[in-house]
């Protein structure tokens, strides 16, 4: 929901607030390690099957270098990401928006940030600007873009741009994952992957695809999510599920949660405070999760000892920000839940994409 940023910001604030809920890492293996405990031996795919890593794809293609202008480029940078998280768990998630299941809030949202955008946008004749953002009709003519970051900001070039790296993303993984000895899983939620193999008159159908043996423990969702900080939060909570009852998945302990975006903040701490509530009656083994959020890349030599993750404990976080509303006693399970929720609430009304500058 575009949370208010800097100094003032949710996140500032909660780093003072929870100081040790907050701290940097250099790798996603670096923060499964701390978590899990370094292997014994160099067996890697050991510590691999203890963790499932969830990724914002919005947020990987997004941020993609300027220099990186061409398709092709766009995809590598892409399997870049992934093949990363790959390297610390064997299984990796990977979602996106579905702009045809947002809510009419969200829609609206996005209408006046795209107006925002095109009042900024020079001004130019009629051929240039078409030629610059008209939707591709073939794989080719994508390929031959001079720059697929001009796609980006108009919404329905960006969609056919997204299915197309996920069609590209789907042979790549479908060939890496099969017959996979250490089980690896790779799963796109909320793309068409038939990219532009879809006929011009067939409506777009994103949903699930997934390659490995445990693919098909995700696809089997019936609910339409089409909010990608909603799917992160349906991830987590999945993982859990499945690390109690799917003997695939018992191995698993830590969820990696892998965004830029602050509101993930404001997801974990109401699924922390849920989770509490719920123990009593849900004492399953508890599979923990941690954010970590990737850092702007910078320039210069203090770019390259920058720590490549800031990371987020929500158990941390839910219990400071509980010491901090209650100082006097302990609060009860349900009240717990309920202070979390006024302090997201609050966050909210003080200013984000809904309420814009908060409410006076």
């Amino acid at each position: 929901m575009g949370l208010k940023s800097g100094e003032h910001g949710v996140k500032a604030l909660f780093r003072r607030v929870a100081p040790d809920a907050f701290y940097d890492a250099p790798s996603l293996s670096a923060v499964r390690d701390a978590v899990c405990g370094a292997p014994e031996t160099d067996a890697a795919a050991t510590a691999r099957v203890r963790a499932v890593a969830v990724l914002d794809g919005n947020v990987l293609l997004m941020s993609v270098p300027e220099s990186m202008r061409s398709f092709d480029e766009l995809c590598a940078a892409f399997a870049a990401h992934v093949d990363a998280a790959l390297r610390c768990a064997s299984v990796v998630l990977v979602v996106f928006d579905e702009p045809e299941h947002t809510t009419q809030a969200k829609r609206e949202e996005q209408r006046a940030r795209d107006a925002a955008r095109a009042a900024r946008q020079p001004v130019c004749s009629d051929d240039v600007t078409l030629a610059a953002l008209r939707v591709p009709d073939t794989l080719d003519e994508l390929r031959s873009h001079p720059d697929v970051h001009a796609l980006k900001a108009v919404r329905a070039a960006r969609t056919v741009l997204y299915d197309a790296v996920c069609h590209w993303a789907c042979h790549r993984y479908a060939r890496r994952c099969c017959g996979s000895p250490d089980g690896d899983t790779v799963v796109f939620d909320g793309l068409d992957p038939r990219g532009f193999e879809r006929a011009p008159d067939a409506a777009r159908d994103a949903w699930i695809v997934g390659f490995g043996a445990r693919a098909d423990a995700f696809e089997a969702r019936e609910e339409r999510i089409g909010e990608g900080d909603l799917k992160l939060v349906w991830a987590e909570r999945r993982v859990r599920e499945l690390a109690r009852d799917d003997a695939r998945f018992a191995a698993v302990a830590l969820v990696l949660v892998c965004t830029i975006d602050t509101d993930v903040l404001m997801t974990s701490l109401l699924q922390q405070a849920e989770l509490r509530r719920r123990a009593a009656e849900d004492p399953d083994a508890e599979v923990r999760a941690i954010v970590c959020m990737r850092n702007a890349r910078g320039r210069g030599a203090a770019a390259a000892e920058r720590p490549a993750y800031a990371c987020c404990d929500p158990v941390q976080l839910e219990r400071r920000v509980c010491a901090h509303l209650w100082s006097a006693r302990a609060p009860a399970d349900e009240e717990r839940a309920l202070g979390v929720a006024v302090v997201c609430a609050a966050a909210a009304a003080c200013g984000c994409d809904f309420t814009r500058a908060g409410v006076p």
